[in-house]
């Protein structure tokens, strides 16, 4: 089949759905580097505090500190959550265009399931981990 075959309406059908198919290839690559940049340094925070502690001379020192890297960790959870839900919600807008477009053109819709554990939960997890992590290593006197 060659785009002769199809009528202008079509051409202009097929060009929107790639546009939006493109967006959503976009969002969803931007989840998964949000995801990493993010669990990237939790994951240091963590192996951080484990080292420092497994050092018998070193540890965290007082609470001055084990504050901070509790107040950092929260604050990056927060933050990077936002910006997976503001990206979900777009994410879901362009999902919702293309099953439009797809009904249209005559394409078969998938429906996928939603994970149990998504970015922002498992985010979340590192981030209880580290504020532990911090919590338990930390001389608090």
């Amino acid at each position: 089949m060659n785009d002769g075959d199809f009528s202008a309406e079509e051409r202009r059908l097929q060009f929107a759905r790639q546009a939006l198919a493109d967006e959503l290839q976009h969002r969803r690559d931007k989840l998964w580097k949000i995801f990493s940049w993010t669990s990237g340094l939790l994951v240091a925070v963590i192996g951080g505090v484990a080292a420092i502690s497994a050092k018998n001379d070193m540890e965290l020192n007082g609470w001055p500190v084990a504050v901070a890297i509790i107040l950092a960790a929260a604050a990056l959870t927060v933050y990077s959550t936002g910006w997976i839900h503001q990206n979900l919600r777009i994410e879901q807008r362009v999902m919702d265009s293309l099953e439009k477009l797809d009904k249209k053109l005559g394409i078969d819709q998938i429906q996928w399931g939603k994970p149990l554990f998504g970015y922002s939960m498992t985010i979340v997890l590192l981030c209880i981990a580290a504020i532990g992590a911090s919590v338990l290593t930390a001389t608090w006197s």
